[in-house]
């Protein structure tokens, strides 16, 4: 599906000075986001490409059609909730360490039992990554 972003003249001339001056990668991609959307590539290829979900490209896109490039040069991370486990990431950290927890399903095991915490796994993964939490392979 294609959902080609028009711009304008101007746009497309402060997409250009705005891509060289801007150093957080973060905002640089959206950047070439919609400068590869205006050239009439598909959402798939553009995610592709980037190396990102297909949902992020439409979040970017909404967030233009609300801002333009200014709404897409902010980082909105404030006002988003803790993480239920948040408050026990030194505990959980100290557990995998100690008792060489080797697997997902181990620490969501221990999680749920310890605090009463359901989590999803591919959450937990990005989570421990997020954190530098580092599951210990045993040997074979």
């Amino acid at each position: 599906m294609r959902a080609i972003i028009k711009l304008s003249v101007k746009q497309q001339k402060d997409l250009k000075e705005l891509k060289k001056t801007e150093k957080n990668n973060k905002i640089y991609r959206r950047y070439l986001y919609v400068e590869m959307s205006h050239k009439g590539m598909t959402n798939l290829e553009i995610a592709c490409i980037l190396g990102i979900c297909n949902d992020t490209l439409t979040d970017w896109k909404c967030i233009f059609e609300e801002g333009g490039l200014e709404g897409l040069s902010q980082l909105h991370y404030e006002g988003r909730r803790e993480s239920k486990i948040s408050q026990h990431k030194d505990e959980i950290k100290k557990k995998v360490e100690c008792d060489n927890i080797a697997s997902l399903k181990e620490l969501q095991a221990f999680i749920r039992t310890e605090y009463d915490i359901e989590i999803d796994q591919s959450w937990l993964s990005r989570y421990c990554k997020k954190n530098s939490i580092f599951l210990i392979k045993k040997p074979d």
